[in-house]
């Protein structure tokens, strides 16, 4: 995946999110929590695309097969090295 292709997915995250907020300001209850969860799933898939291939050709990315590009498009990054998983309450 070149440069561009990384900013691209970035940036897609970025207007995927920018409507999750708008459309969430006129839901609530159980339409909420669906919107939200759906948005920011799409929004993180997203943005892992943009970290996890950003040194891959779009060659290699169109290469990779439906369960590697499923696990890396819902694999959050740990940048800060520091992250821990949080469960549910």
């Amino acid at each position: 995946m070149a440069k561009g292709d990384s900013i691209w997915e970035a940036a897609e995250g970025s207007k995927h999110l920018t409507d999750l907020v708008e459309e969430s300001i006129q839901l609530d209850g159980e339409a909420y929590e669906t919107a939200l969860q759906g948005g920011l799933e799409h929004v993180v898939e997203h943005l892992a695309r943009a970290w996890h291939f950003r040194r891959l050709t779009r060659q290699e990315v169109s290469e990779l097969d439906e369960d590697t590009f499923w696990r890396l498009s819902n694999s959050i990054p740990n940048l800060a090295m520091c992250w821990e998983l949080v469960l549910p309450e």
